[in-house]
């Protein structure tokens, strides 16, 4: 009886919830007739035999600057990317931002509007490309007061369609990259340089720019991981590119024989107080002996780091070098101050990768998903033979079983 009265109890719930969501959706979204409303408050219709009158021509005026704002507003909500791509309201809004004589501060508002919805829409950021030439009207306005918001919303759409961004920027101009790469490592364009670094990023994820890049520019990101480089935002860029590149293990080769790379990847996480042995100590990279800062890293940094050194391990000369150049100490100390940072409920039960990983046992968890970093120490600490795997083994490749 309590069983029966139990089922009916939660299903009286269930179905509460679900009309309370669907009351919630009914109540927050946009409907067909908003949408009407908005898209005539945005283009209105004139009577073609009548004269309008300057106050008239003015409430118009308003009435569209508030629409405008009106959606700007509303793009935080669930529902904007819908009202977004809705006919009659994309019409609109590709109408006015494609008016010659458009004023800086609507196409400052449509652009907010744009990358606040692009930010997670690749349906939306593909319309854009591919049926409204948005990646060559940004091209056009680059040099406008706008052009921090013109790359913000080109670094949203290469993020979302890099291969949809890189085909039309290369029609434009084929030298395209070598130009965003000057924007981003010259530091002329001040904080903007940081958009059009993380425009590469993005792109960086095809692999002909990876191959180009690291033919032709690596020498001009390594520079802007460290200390000598105050700009936050650069660090974390110039660091992110570096990462994807780790991710190809055709590139390691080039990529490791270099010393400055690893040296460029490592600085960020080097403390002095770091504690080394002389064994230790004399295998770190040249330039990171006898380390006298402290480290630059913020979460995000560290934890870019961490997922570089961990791609770098998918190769048999990447997990070589990282053991020759005592990257596993450096990932001990660090450890330690993470762990000396992090509450009791953070640090969780059975996450570590070194306590479920040992001499003669099953792969199990040494790709570990809930912490890349004890998942990476417990890579370097053992060899290959330890855990019963080819010395040439691409952990990426590795299925993980139950």
């Amino acid at each position: 009886m309590s069983e029966s009265m139990s089922t009916t109890d939660a299903e009286n719930r269930q179905e509460i919830d679900e009309k309370r969501n669907e009351m919630h959706e009914k109540n927050s979204a946009i409907t067909d007739e908003d949408a009407e409303i908005i898209a005539n408050m945005l283009a209105p219709k004139k009577p073609v035999d009548k004269v309008i009158s300057a106050t008239a021509l003015e409430a118009l005026e308003t009435r569209l600057v508030f629409a405008l704002g009106y959606i700007r507003n509303a793009t935080g909500e669930h529902f904007a990317v819908d009202f977004v791509m809705h006919p009659k309201i994309m019409s609109a809004l590709i109408a006015i931002i494609s008016q010659d004589n458009l004023s800086m501060e609507k196409l400052g508002t449509l652009l907010d509007i744009f990358i606040n919805t692009t930010s997670r829409s690749q349906p939306l950021s593909q319309t854009l490309i591919e049926k409204h030439d948005f990646v060559e009207f940004i091209f056009a306005i680059r040099t406008t007061d706008k052009k921090e918001k013109a790359i913000l919303l080109l670094s949203n759409l290469a993020g979302m369609c890099p291969e949809l961004v890189h085909e039309r920027l290369y029609k434009i101009d084929p030298n395209y990259m070598d130009s965003l790469i000057e924007l981003f490592t010259s530091g002329g364009e001040g904080d903007i340089g940081a958009y059009y670094g993380q425009v590469a990023v993005s792109l960086s994820t095809i692999e002909a720019i990876r191959q180009h890049v690291i033919e032709k520019h690596l020498d001009k990101f390594l520079p802007l991981c460290g200390s000598l480089n105050p700009n936050h935002q650069s660090r974390v860029t110039a660091l992110s590119f570096l990462r994807n590149l780790a991710v190809d293990t055709r590139l390691h080769n080039t990529l490791l024989t270099k010393p400055e790379y690893l040296t460029a990847v490592l600085e960020p996480i080097m403390s002095k107080d770091y504690e080394f042995s002389d064994e230790e100590m004399d295998k770190l990279p040249q330039a990171l002996q006898y380390f006298n800062d402290l480290p630059k890293a913020d979460d995000e940094t560290e934890q870019i780091v961490i997922e570089t050194l961990y791609k770098l391990c998918d190769s048999k000369l990447g997990r070589e070098t990282l053991r020759q150049n005592s990257v596993y100490p450096i990932l001990r100390e660090l450890h330690k101050v993470q762990k000396r940072r992090e509450t009791d409920d953070e640090i969780g039960a059975g996450s570590s990768a070194m306590g479920i990983v040992g001499p003669g046992a099953a792969m199990l968890q040494l790709l570990n998903e809930d912490n890349v970093l004890e998942g990476l120490i417990g890579i370097l600490i053992r060899n290959e033979d330890d855990i019963g795997l080819p010395s040439d083994v691409n952990y990426g490749d590795i299925q993980m079983e139950e």
